[in-house]
């Protein structure tokens, strides 16, 4: 394996990945591993314009290992839709799902699982709830129930607990994060009626395991979380086990 990039959505924006093949040197092939942390833009249409994006993707020699965030569906349904067009396959230690077409995209399992990245453990949390829930159903925009983690599959993952990890990848990110990015919010949301399900259940688990970096998107910038070992990122890829500051110090030393 090459070089390992992680970066946050691009919501189907393939120019978002072209810019990072550009600034990569346009060097990728199919060793080099983009890790995208959620709201991939790729089954999000459920027709040929996902298919298109997927296509798209190819072209740029990247495997990707996609993290699946709220606006997207699992992955575990599309196969359940299309069973013939779908199957799993080991990739990073563990299962994924792979579109029979699409070979060079790896979805993660869509409940919290553990992986491994050369000798690195790693720790995949999917899911997160949808602010602009309401605005979608009303415009008539695609929606999925289950964007977030069960019950039973939050309990369930209760045994990934007490545990020490190289990296940790979610989507969103634990509650007590949250006034880091509070500047962030959309100022038109009431933060008080906003399901909070999903920071609390990261808020459980990151008092219960240990991390030497964790990594998240959703909130649609890039920064460092101070004094947590934990990055947030948006259109910026990094190389893995890398920090925004330290990636910005590196750029200006250069």
């Amino acid at each position: 394996m090459n070089k390992i990039y992680i970066c946050g959505d691009i919501h189907g924006n393939i120019l978002s990945v072209e810019n990072i093949w550009r600034r990569r040197g346009k060097q990728a092939d199919s060793s080099d591993v983009l890790i995208l942390l959620g709201d991939v833009g790729a089954n999000y249409y459920l027709n040929g314009r996902d298919s298109k994006f997927k296509k798209k993707l190819g072209r740029y020699g990247f495997t990707y290992f996609c993290i699946r965030g709220n606006h997207e569906e699992r992955p575990e349904n599309c196969a359940a839709a299309h069973p013939d067009n779908w199957h799993q396959e080991k990739f990073f230690g563990n299962t994924v799902w792979v579109e029979n077409k699409f070979p060079y995209i790896k979805y993660a399992l869509d409940q919290p699982a553990e992986y491994k990245i050369d000798d690195k453990s790693v720790l995949v949390i999917p899911g997160a709830h949808s602010v602009d829930k309401e605005y979608r159903l009303q415009k008539g925009w695609t929606w999925f129930k289950d964007e977030q983690l069960s019950y039973n599959e939050r309990v369930e993952s209760y045994n990934l607990l007490n545990k020490t990890y190289n990296y940790v990848f979610s989507h969103t990110c634990p509650a007590s994060w949250i006034p880091y990015i509070r500047d962030l919010f959309l100022s038109q949301l009431d933060q008080g009626k906003i399901d909070k399900t999903m920071e609390n259940y990261l808020q459980y688990m990151a008092s219960n395991i240990h991390w030497d970096h964790w990594y998240f998107g959703h909130y649609h910038d890039n920064r460092d979380i101070s004094g947590m070992n934990a990055t947030m990122l948006f259109n910026q890829e990094l190389e893995l086990g890398e920090s925004y500051s330290s990636s910005l110090s590196k750029s200006f030393d250069k």
